[in-house]
């Protein structure tokens, strides 16, 4: 009941701050509507990421809804690579690969900042408008290994930005496909 009462309160309660209508999500963080305040107005996300036993924090941006709009992974992808230092030939997520030095995806070649591009076979991004299949489907920024040792990505999917673990991909049904080569 107590936790019924408190997502009433979120999804009604409206607060006006600067002429700006902002959901009661920006206290807590909840979501609203598959998003959170964050999502709409930017904030940051952290990456715990173990290089030779040291550990490091990540923080990487989570753009405004004007910066970077709903489903376009390759533009966060590429803005959060250029945030951590890295440059890479610009261009939509198709053209990626088109225009930057690309590999199959083997774990031993990735550098944080790369872009590594995902297939899931139930993406409705597999073919594209002129009928051609696509490598991948997804794309997302390679930050380091977390303490498990397992691969941590930064990525957008829809409106929702946040920090995915390769186990969390696979168990979603993405599959690295391509590594997009960064240069920092």
């Amino acid at each position: 009941m107590e936790k019924t009462s408190n997502i009433k309160k979120s999804l009604l309660g409206i607060a006006l701050a600067g002429g700006i209508l902002i959901p009661s999500a920006y206290k807590t963080n909840e979501k609203i509507n598959g998003a959170t305040f964050q999502d709409y107005f930017g904030g940051k996300n952290v990456a715990e990421i173990y290089e030779g036993g040291k550990k490091e924090e990540i923080i990487v941006p989570v753009y405004p809804i004007w910066e970077v709009k709903p489903n376009h992974c390759s533009l966060y992808a590429r803005l959060t690579t250029e945030n951590l230092g890295n440059e890479i030939n610009r261009g939509n997520a198709w053209d990626l690969i088109k225009n930057n030095e690309n590999y199959e995806y083997s774990p031993e070649k990735l550098s944080k900042g790369d872009i590594v591009g995902f297939y899931n076979p139930k993406s409705k991004y597999n073919i594209g408008k002129n009928g051609e299949k696509r490598a991948y489907s997804h794309v997302a920024t390679y930050l380091g290994k977390n303490k498990n040792g397992e691969e941590v990505y930064a990525e957008q999917r829809g409106q929702d930005s946040r920090i995915t673990t390769a186990s969390e991909f696979k168990e979603q049904g993405w599959i690295p496909k391509r590594i997009i080569k960064t240069k920092n």
